[in-house]
């Protein structure tokens, strides 16, 4: 079943995407202003250079938006008991996209006492939605 987001949370996603986006091109901007005797390689590799940070910020703001989805109402995959958070930890992972900084909520069952790290957990599937 596919993904719905309300307006509001889709558009706080949206405007934080185009800031970011907008910095990246503020940022090409910059260095083409500043570059002396301007060769074809010089542009392909800025934009490649360019193209993978949007990519990397692309990623971790769908990342972090899944992040929020999955851990609002939750069932433990193992006992049914009811998930808690129980605070957030970040890690970077190297991805296709490059770099990403992921920063996941730990929640925690205690009624089975297992912890988890969604959305890569092992455990994440439909299991986990109420």
């Amino acid at each position: 079943m596919p993904k719905k987001m309300t307006t509001d949370r889709r558009q706080v996603l949206k405007e934080k995407l185009i800031k970011g986006l907008m910095e990246q091109v503020d940022a090409y901007l910059d260095w083409y202003e500043n570059v002396e005797d301007l060769k074809f390689r010089d542009i392909e590799q800025q934009v490649l250079e360019t193209r993978k940070e949007m990519g990397v910020q692309l990623a971790e703001a769908i990342v972090a938006e899944e992040s929020i989805r999955i851990t609002t109402a939750m069932r433990c995959p193992i006992c049914g008991g009811k998930l808690r958070k129980k605070g957030r930890k970040e890690k970077r992972v190297v991805s296709l996209a490059g770099e990403v900084k992921v920063e996941r909520d730990y929640i925690y069952c205690s009624h089975c006492q297992r912890g988890f790290f969604p959305p890569r957990s092992k455990y994440r599937d439909e299991r986990w939605m109420e």
